[in-house]
């Protein structure tokens, strides 16, 4: 019990230190051209699994102000 109380403790230990860092943003998304282009194309295979556009269409994207 002790040892699963310190790997707890450990856990929310870097949950709340790496929570409290800050990204910079200057754009909509952090993404590369390619990892916007995957997301997008696994989201079109989700949505015509679903029985909706097989070509999504990215309406916008915005930061959160901070």
């Amino acid at each position: 019990m002790r040892s699963f109380f310190l790997k707890c403790s450990i856990v929310f230990f870097f949950f709340t230190i790496f929570g409290c860092v800050s990204v910079p943003q200057t754009s909509g998304t952090v993404a590369d051209a390619r990892l916007q282009s995957d997301v997008m194309g696994m989201i079109g295979i989700l949505e015509s699994a679903d029985g909706g556009s097989k070509q999504p269409i990215f309406v916008s994207a915005s930061g959160t102000g901070k």
